[in-house]
């Protein structure tokens, strides 16, 4: 993953970078050197991240039936 997937998946899911931290239980350093590519992003963390913007998506809204509705 890039820093800049890394970035858009935080943003994406409406989280500060301290949200982000404390959801995958690092600090807030660890996702600032994520997020400016200072280090790797290892791939649990991935794994987490994806997890999490799987968990944060609101459900889908049941179709309406036009012809009842």
């Amino acid at each position: 993953m890039t820093p800049s997937r890394f970035t858009t998946a935080r943003v994406a899911m409406g989280m500060n970078q301290g949200q982000l931290a404390s959801a995958l239980g690092i600090t807030v350093r660890q996702v600032n050197r994520y997020e400016n590519g200072q280090s790797a992003i290892p791939y649990p963390v991935v794994i987490a991240l994806d997890h999490l913007a799987h968990c944060s998506r609101p459900p889908p809204k049941p179709e309406q039936d036009h012809a009842n509705g």
